[in-house]
């Protein structure tokens, strides 16, 4: 079993999402500058990763991972929602209320996995989801806050009543988002958000995105040129 981290999994679903022919970026945690070495950290609330299409949509995904069982069964393990700060939701809010009017909808999700556990297993697998915020604040959160501040995994012995009758936990709250893995990478299910919006080239086969990358390498040196030339009538 391959050890897991936040940043595995964020690169991995990142992989996934470039496979929906997304442009992705992470933004670095920190820079330094190069002439006196300070330090400049991103301001608070940041989501880890944006993602985008020329004409739309436009979104950003900020990743959490479940915390490995540090005894007992694989489902032994719960998502604090406290992991989520509250200049992360105020960047979410923002994001949501700045852009009303956009031509395109916002996609803003939270990218949610396991660090433990066997991708492609039947059991006790490696799990990941890509849940929309919106879905995560009126569903997740409404439901479990007033019972706990935590989301289980999965079902087992000793979960509040509560939390049994409504099926409060991870593998059952958010099935409609989970990736599925195949071929050693993350697939999202077709009737995903982000497939539903990808552009049309994400039908493209192998042989269509190797001539798409000539056709972008040609559109860089064409703008190179323009450029150039550009710069020396200017000059």
């Amino acid at each position: 079993m391959i050890s897991m981290n936040e940043a595995d999994l964020r690169s991995e679903i990142n992989a996934a999402i470039q496979r929906l022919h997304y442009w992705t970026a992470t933004g670095r945690d920190l820079t330094v500058c190069p002439q006196c070495g300070f330090e400049i950290y991103p301001r608070g609330g940041r989501p880890d990763t944006f993602f985008w299409w020329w004409d739309g949509p436009f979104g950003a995904v900020e990743y959490k991972c479940f915390p490995r069982p540090t005894h007992g069964s694989w489902a032994r393990t719960s998502f604090s929602l406290k992991k989520i700060t509250p200049e992360q939701r105020t960047w979410f809010a923002m994001a949501q209320g700045d852009f009303p009017t956009a031509p395109y909808r916002l996609h803003l999700y939270i990218g949610l996995g396991t660090v433990h556990g066997t991708a492609g297993a039947k059991e006790n697998a490696r799990l990941a989801w890509v849940v929309p915020w919106s879905f995560w604040v009126r569903v997740v959160e409404r439901l479990l806050i007033p019972v706990q501040i935590s989301l289980p995994l999965a079902p087992r012995k000793r979960l509040r009543k509560a939390i049994q009758e409504q099926e409060l936990w991870a593998t059952s709250l958010l099935r409609q988002y989970e990736l599925h893995w195949q071929k050693g990478g993350w697939e999202f299910p077709e009737d995903h958000p982000l497939v539903l919006a990808a552009p049309a080239r994400n039908i493209l086969g192998p042989r269509d995105l190797v001539a798409f990358r000539e056709k972008w390498r040609d559109t860089k040196t064409t703008i190179k040129e323009e450029m150039r030339a550009w710069t020396q009538k200017r000059g």
